[in-house]
């Protein structure tokens, strides 16, 4: 009798190491979760908003940042993008999975500021005096 009731307390004692087990398993799994969820939705927004200039007309441009990214009198920077071919790897002529290798510079043209926001992908920048830029022209602005 005495063996059964020692067993009995052995059986409820691991039962209790188990629960706090689980528990502390389910407790380390939300917490992964979280943070997996929080590095996520972290990692995926951008620093930087960047568009391009659709449209110009003298010292305004009429880019592709919208209310959601920019606000009105925000500051924005204009970019030249240049890009040189530098190689051809494998062999193109024959059939081969050749690849052009591309170098690219970005250069920096000057800043201008957002002066009205057009809808949720548009707005109107005008560009600071000197300032020279052109249809296709990168716009940024960080966070």
């Amino acid at each position: 009798m005495l063996a059964k009731e020692q067993l009995l307390k052995k059986i409820r004692l691991l039962h209790k190491v188990q629960i706090k087990n689980n528990k502390g398993k389910k407790m380390i799994k939300m917490i992964l979760n979280l943070g997996v969820v929080f590095v996520l939705a972290t990692g995926c927004t951008h620093a930087i908003m960047r568009g391009s200039v659709v449209m110009k007309s003298k010292n305004q441009a009429h880019v592709c940042l919208g209310d959601n990214e920019v606000r009105k009198g925000d500051r924005v920077t204009f970019y030249e993008n240049k890009c040189e071919h530098d190689s051809v790897a494998g062999d193109t002529d024959r059939g081969g999975g050749g690849h052009v290798m591309v170098n690219c510079t970005k250069k920096l043209l000057g800043q201008g500021t957002v002066v009205r926001l057009i809808n949720t992908h548009f707005s109107t920048v005008v560009a600071d005096k000197g300032v020279k830029f052109s249809e296709g022209t990168t716009v940024e602005k960080r966070r």
